[in-house]
């Protein structure tokens, strides 16, 4: 706008022009308002919850009677009692028709079975055995050496009873876990956390000291330097879209537990191979074939996301100490499945055992190097948004 003042020759005119100063002002302010309508809708997008949605929860859960008490399972925790209650079973009634009062007394040697392999195929098994014979006047003790041979048989696998199942896609997520199990490398590393859930063929395997022995040796013989890293790497293609994303998401209950078994490979391994120190035996053979110590085996599964029945009792020995001893280090990762069912099962022993039987106490969380608090989380929007408007800072000064 123009102002004149005074007349004539001695007019004083001088023109105010604030029309473009204003139009960038108002410009500038538009821009900020803007930003920050959109930095407040960011920062509720991340951090409200999602939308309630109105759900019907069926509880699948069957209630199980246990020691005069009732328990609510899942029908494959179910599945899996019933199971090991009538290998138990089983197990007492061999022992109940092979020993009679009028037969010999037979005692194991101190020393472990040993196998040696035949031209045929077939193992056989020499156990020095000490017999009592009793007389009607003394009664006279003799060494004896009997010899059993029995047929080889393979190694359990993993999931061979649970591979068919109802996969989304056009089968891509089940051939590639069919290809996972035939990979030579994988088999090399014969992962423990992969037999112990989902597989028949381990389940008749525990029946026996002898067989179940044999799996552990397997198991424990296998590089875990390498496999640990290798099995990580398997667990991250599985999740892959290409892979079995959806079959993951949806609780695929195969795949789920593949996921559970590859990133449960290390505390696992540590705890099938501790051996118990006064008999040289491994704690995991002691614990699936004693029929007194069936709460033992549960202890085993909780780095595969399942909790501990706080209404078992555990045998309060080196094997239960040292076992939840792995499993406590390995809660630092709080990502792991063992994260979440290790307190409560160390509190249930601790509650049979005593007070610091073992550390109920989660150790201090990994710090992953890749992940920078307050700065890497912050969305990709906001990150340009600074940087334009320093930018438009400085065109406007």
């Amino acid at each position: 706008m123009g102002l004149d003042f005074g007349s004539g020759a001695d007019t004083l005119s001088f023109q105010v022009r604030a029309g473009p100063k204003i139009h960038k002002a108002m410009i500038f302010a538009a821009i900020l308002c803007w930003g920050s309508l959109v930095s407040l809708t960011t920062a509720f997008s991340i951090v409200a919850p999602p939308h309630p949605y109105e759900t019907l929860i069926v509880d699948t859960r069957v209630p199980v009677l246990i020691e005069d008490n009732w328990v609510m399972m899942s029908r494959e925790d179910h599945q899996r009692f019933l199971q090991r209650r009538a290998a138990a079973v089983e197990r007492e009634e061999d022992s109940d028709t092979t020993t009679t009062e009028e037969e010999a007394e037979v005692e194991a040697a101190d020393s472990y079975p040993t196998a040696t392999s035949t031209q045929d195929g077939a193992s056989t098994t020499t156990i020095p055995i000490s017999v009592t014979t009793t007389t009607s006047s003394s009664s006279t003790k003799t060494a004896t050496t009997t010899t059993r041979t029995a047929s080889s048989s393979p190694l359990p696998s993993p999931l061979d009873n649970a591979i068919a199942s109802n996969f989304t896609g056009n089968g891509e997520c089940q051939e590639f876990i069919t290809n996972m199990l035939a990979d030579s490398t994988f088999k090399s590393c014969y992962p423990f956390s992969m037999l112990v859930q989902g597989s028949l063929s381990m389940f008749n395997a525990e029946k026996s000291l002898f067989s179940i022995t044999q799996v552990l040796d397997a198991t424990c013989s296998a590089n875990v330097t390498f496999c640990v890293d290798y099995l990580d790497q398997v667990a991250s293609n599985l999740t892959e879209t290409a892979n079995c994303a959806d079959d993951y998401e949806q609780q695929n209950s195969v795949v789920v537990q593949a996921y559970l078994g590859l990133k449960g490979y290390q505390p696992l391994y540590s705890a099938s191979c501790l051996q118990d120190a006064d008999t040289s035996a491994y704690c995991f053979a002691n614990a699936v074939t004693n029929s007194s110590a069936i709460a033992d085996t549960y202890l085993y599964y909780l780095p595969l996301n399942i909790s501990y029945p706080n209404i078992t009792t555990p045998d309060c020995n080196s094997c239960t100490k040292n076992v939840l001893g792995i499993f406590q280090a390995a809660t630092a990762d709080r990502d792991a499945a063992i994260a979440n069912t290790y307190a409560d099962a160390a509190n249930a022993v601790n509650a049979q055992c005593g007070a610091g039987f073992v550390n109920a106490t989660l150790p201090e969380a990994q710090v992953s190097s890749a992940a920078v608090p307050g700065f890497a989380h912050q969305a990709p929007s906001l990150l340009l948004w600074s940087l334009f408007v320093a930018v438009l800072s400085q065109w406007l000064l």
